[in-house]
């Protein structure tokens, strides 16, 4: 078994000895509250053991109303011991569990007493769950690749060519990307009927031309004023979108403090629609409307006084607010994909007891079936909750 964390061991140990299985406050204290990779063996004969064989590998999964309550019970003189089902999420280790029974885990989950032994890596934990202020996200691995800017523009042009290949649709911000580069490296190929599109695309204009500017280091100065001209118009776009997002709480542009204003300015000046996740059949992105709807209600530095004032904020630093959307996103694209498949016309949404929980937090999400972002927000507190 993994190493033995709970504060009130002695008494509780000999019991769980005796009886040869865990309670769910035990498996909650050990690990469930670190979100622990673990490793599980199940007594034979179990109905674990009948359904997954003799282990499986992943994390313990709660809702949030169930950590709430496991941290209130682990503060108590007396702690319970409890049996009861744990939700589980499997390694993608395990290729040969079946969708049912993935669901199982997910829906019902395993029974405490079915478990026999709990393994995992001895290494230091921290309840992220329970951490107040602000968060840091986990370290990414880097990985540096000496591409230069034309390298990287032919990469990602072979790569929008293989997906096409293979019968995979582009959504729009792609599609534009996709004859912007094309536009550069493969003029002669495009056919009369993507020129109409092209021509009446301004998005594909202004990228091909930021594309020559970064791959030559040069515009012509018919192009320079082209381009600044296709830049203030995209701002006036952006412009409109943030004076109507303020105006939902109240308030205008003009009567925020300066700094504040000078800051949301900077936020949306440049803000083009943008590629969150890719799939193949489901790419999330969000444009300058959801992109402000979500920052400007959900941080708390950016939030003006009236209607959205006290809205649960994010817990991270204002850098680390689109990769912790992005990991969300990612962490929970399967469940996207298989939703989408079922029903292709519904929006895909998870709020409530369906959060999805990363790193520490609970998040409500939303996603229209084109995959545009329409929600994003962590639930904070109790208040949040009740409102969905």
């Amino acid at each position: 078994m993994g190493q033995w964390r709970y504060k009130k061991k002695s008494k509780m140990f000999r019991e769980r000895v005796r009886r040869m299985n865990f309670s769910c406050e035990e498996i909650y204290s050990m690990y469930g509250q670190y979100d622990t990779f673990v490793s599980l063996e199940f007594h034979i004969g179990s109905e674990a053991y009948n359904k997954y064989g003799k282990s499986l590998m992943g994390v313990f999964q709660y809702t949030l109303e169930q950590r709430e309550e496991l941290e209130k019970i682990l503060k108590l003189k007396k702690i319970p011991f409890s049996s009861k089902r744990i939700s589980f999420v499997p390694s993608a280790l395990h290729e040969k569990l079946t969708a049912e029974q993935k669901l199982y885990l997910d829906k019902i989950g395993i029974l405490n007493k079915d478990i026999a032994c709990v393994s995992s890596v001895n290494k230091p934990r921290q309840n992220v769950f329970a951490q107040k202020g602000n968060k840091e996200l986990p370290k990414p691995i880097e990985i540096k690749i000496d591409w230069s800017i034309k390298e990287s523009c032919e990469i990602m042009l072979g790569f929008y060519k293989t997906r096409l290949k293979e019968g995979e649709k582009l959504c729009e911000i792609e599609k534009n990307n996709y004859y912007a580069l094309r536009l550069y490296f493969e003029p002669d190929t495009i056919l009369p009927e993507e020129h109409s599109y092209i021509q009446h695309t301004q998005t594909i204009r202004e990228k091909f031309l930021n594309n020559k500017w970064e791959i030559e280091s040069s515009l012509s100065d018919t192009e320079k004023t082209e381009i600044q001209n296709l830049w203030h118009s995209k701002w006036n776009v952006n412009r409109i979108a943030l004076q109507k997002e303020i105006q939902r709480s109240g308030n205008s542009l003009e009567k925020l403090p300066i700094e504040m204003q000078m800051k949301l300015i900077t936020l949306s000046c440049g803000f083009e629609s943008e590629i969150l996740s890719h799939c193949k059949d489901n790419t999330i992105w969000w444009d300058i409307e959801r992109f402000l709807h979500i920052y400007i209600r959900h941080i708390g530095e950016l939030q003006p006084d009236g209607k959205f004032k006290n809205k649960t904020i994010f817990q991270y630093d204002f850098k680390d607010i689109r990769k912790v959307i992005t990991a969300v996103i990612e962490s929970a694209h399967k469940e996207v994909e298989e939703e989408f498949k079922t029903n292709p016309t519904k929006n895909f949404n998870r709020q409530g007891k369906r959060a999805i929980y990363y790193n520490g937090n609970y998040y409500k999400i939303e996603i229209e079936p084109n995959g545009r972002l329409l929600t994003f927000h962590p639930y904070n507190d109790d208040k949040e909750r009740e409102n969905d």
